[in-house]
């Protein structure tokens, strides 16, 4: 069984046995996402993201999150969640959803596609420069 694998099973079992803590869950969505999203099974990572998208937007979830995450380090993670659904939308051409995370993910974190710009790496060149001259990165 491959490490990817593994990790899988592994946040999947932290999804179905945290109960109460709901920034452990979102965080356990998110990095399963970027695994599924890192095998380019954009699908799945697209599902993970919304799951982790859902929960963050509650105010459980920022209550519960680490002391030493700031609220600003708590949108910067939000973003990346939002800025990778984004690009999943995109790799399975869905545009318009793609490009309205991206909008949301700028809005949390002005940065998060300069910061992130490898992952745009996944993309045809002609998509990341619609996507450069459109956000003006």
């Amino acid at each position: 069984m491959k490490k990817s694998d593994r990790e899988i099973i592994f946040y999947t079992n932290q999804i179905l046995n945290i109960i109460n803590n709901t920034y452990q869950v979102f965080i356990a969505y998110r990095n399963r996402g970027i695994l599924y999203f890192r095998g380019k099974n954009y699908k799945k990572a697209i599902d993970d993201f919304t799951s982790a998208i859902e929960r963050s937007s509650t105010k459980r979830c920022y209550e519960y999150r680490s002391h030493s995450l700031t609220p600003r380090g708590y949108k910067i993670i939000r973003a990346k969640v939002f800025f990778l659904r984004g690009l999943a939308y995109i790799k399975i051409k869905k545009l318009d959803k793609g490009i309205d995370d991206l909008n949301k993910a700028l809005d949390l974190d002005s940065k998060v596609i300069e910061e992130n710009k490898f992952e745009l790496s996944i993309l045809p060149w002609e998509m990341i420069g619609i996507i450069r001259s459109f956000f003006d990165i």
